[in-house]
């Protein structure tokens, strides 16, 4: 237990004597604070938006898999249209690509 605090205790060690010799140095230390900080808010905004991006990919992937099997089966278009909510022009295209 005391061994995987010294990694930790360490690194808490070595903050406080950079932020704590003068006041240029603490305002450098700062502001590398902050930028890291910066840099961490910027990584979890892009992966969120990411995780977003996929999650909708997914959801029309699984739409459009709905779509097909409803038109294989004889469905008209408006009801895949009404029931999926995908864009026509993409029901069109399906349609398009079954007929060929």
């Amino acid at each position: 237990m005391v061994s995987q605090l010294d990694p930790v205790i360490n690194e808490i060690g070595a903050r406080l004597l950079e932020i704590s010799i003068d006041e240029s140095t603490r305002r450098i230390a700062e502001s590398r604070e902050k930028l890291r900080r910066d840099q961490l808010s910027r990584l979890n905004h892009a992966r969120k938006e990411g995780e977003a991006e996929g999650r909708a990919r997914g959801e029309e992937r699984a739409l459009i898999k709905l779509a097909e099997k409803l038109l294989k089966r004889g469905e008209s278009v408006d009801f895949v249209l009404d029931l999926t909510r995908l864009e026509y022009a993409k029901i069109k295209h399906l349609v398009e690509k079954s007929d060929n």
